[in-house]
């Protein structure tokens, strides 16, 4: 029997200065959560490269959300060296936020 999971999506205003400012103007980053066991399955974003949203979703698929997500920040602070680093950081709380108001 598959294991119920929903999606939690937040947002963050991208930097002026970079190219996917011009594409979105908004970072989504979407985090899809088995509800029974609170680890994140998949997760999505819109950054403009592939690369970018593979090295993102690497640091927040398979972690326990229901344990906080400093891990998953931390991982983003080190392994993201971009502009558009604060605004990732930004969208995952807001989607934590989401959880949060979810699970209450």
């Amino acid at each position: 029997m598959a294991k119920e999971t929903i999606y939690f999506v937040g947002h963050a205003q991208l930097p002026k200065n970079i190219p996917a400012y011009e594409l979105y103007r908004t970072i989504s980053v979407g985090l899809e959560v088995e509800m029974d066991t609170g680890i994140i399955v998949n997760a999505s974003s819109n950054l403009a490269t592939e690369l970018s949203q593979r090295i993102i979703s690497s640091c927040i698929i398979n972690h326990d959300i229901s344990k906080g997500i400093k891990p998953i920040i931390a991982l983003i602070e080190r392994r993201y060296q971009g502009d558009a680093q604060r605004a990732i950081v930004m969208a995952v709380r807001n989607a934590y936020n989401r959880y949060l108001e979810f699970i209450e």
